[in-house]
């Protein structure tokens, strides 16, 4: 009897100690594809932030802010305003490694410029699996329109300055991941709207990157279209009323 109580004892502790480590390594898992998910996109906002750094080092040097496309003689695209930044992320200590020698004297779609955009796909593309759902994957558009910074016309956009009280968005995180980001397309503005009125964005964005450098979601409100539409206006455009 002593020796079958024993064993009976020492089956239900075995039983036990697995029930625990069991939770405890779906604790540390879960910890684990946390700590990957918070790390890739922590670096997705500092990418960010390094964006906002180079578009105002642009101005400072060439007086405006980049064009969404550099075009050729006859009119054909040639880079994207994503491709311009590139000689501005050198000096940033997070991407001190990273192969950057992007040819501006090829095509976009050349073949070293695509290798180029496909070794560093996280410079302007995010993929990630959060803890919940399905795998999220999303990049960083400049959303063209008459109203906003990114109007395809030679007129000179600049940001506005330290005295104004006017913050628009600058560059926005949309659900994901082509075309590659070197390629010279964007997202028009009634494009957007119509992204936001079908409720594509999901729980996890979108990121926005304003004119004074910070980065933010954009709520649900926000996506709502009058909202967003002021909030993507440069300060020079009328302001739009509610509704519209």
């Amino acid at each position: 009897m002593k020796i079958t109580k024993h064993i009976t004892i020492s089956v239900a502790e075995s039983v036990i100690v697995i029930i625990i480590l069991t939770i405890l390594a779906v604790l540390l898992l879960s910890d684990t594809r946390q700590g990957v998910t918070s790390a890739r996109r922590e670096f997705f906002r500092s990418q960010m932030k390094q964006i906002g750094l180079a578009l105002h080092q642009y101005q400072n040097d060439y007086g405006c802010l980049p064009p969404p496309v550099v075009k050729g003689e006859q009119g054909v695209a040639l880079h994207s305003w994503r491709a311009l930044l590139l000689p501005y992320f050198k000096s940033a200590h997070h991407l001190k490694n990273r192969r950057l020698d992007y040819h501006f004297n090829e095509p976009w779609n050349s073949p070293h410029n695509q290798q180029i955009a496909s070794e560093n796909r996280d410079l302007y593309q995010l993929d990630w699996q959060p803890q919940t759902g399905p795998r999220r994957r999303s990049r960083l558009v400049a959303v063209n329109g008459d109203s906003t910074f990114w109007r395809e016309s030679p007129d000179c956009h600049t940001l506005p300055d330290s005295t104004t009280r006017e913050d628009p968005v600058l560059v926005v995180e949309i659900p994901g991941d082509t075309p590659s980001w070197n390629t010279p397309a964007d997202i028009t503005l009634d494009e957007f709207l119509t992204w936001s009125n079908q409720d594509l964005f999901d729980d996890y964005g979108p990121l926005a990157l304003f004119a004074d450098g910070h980065i933010e979601w954009l709520s649900p409100a926000e996506l709502q279209a009058g909202n967003l539409r002021r909030k993507l206006q440069r300060p020079s455009v009328k302001t739009f009323r509610s509704g519209e």
